[in-house]
């Protein structure tokens, strides 16, 4: 599974290979392992998105002022594809 960070004024901050993606949208916090289903939600201003590689057993985190975060299947890759875009 891949997960991507887009910011509007940077451009692509984080693009990599993961194992395991957290994040806290306006409803509740939830995970994505590969094979999620699409979705698409809101994220919580000012919080952060936390992922895990394959080889790491602590989080790593990515601050998001605001956003959106959209779980897809790329068929081309065959792989679930994790993205966030930030303001």
């Amino acid at each position: 599974m891949f997960l991507k960070v887009i910011n509007a004024e940077k451009g692509i901050i984080f693009d990599q290979e993961i194992y395991l993606v957290e994040a806290d949208s306006l409803t509740g916090s939830f995970g994505v392992l590969e094979g999620h289903i699409p979705l698409i939600a809101p994220l919580k201003t000012n919080s952060s998105v936390r992922y895990k590689t394959q080889n790491n057993t602590e989080y790593k985190a990515i601050s998001i002022n605001n956003g959106i975060l959209e779980v897809y299947f790329n068929k081309a890759k065959r792989e679930t594809e994790v993205k966030v875009i930030s303001s």
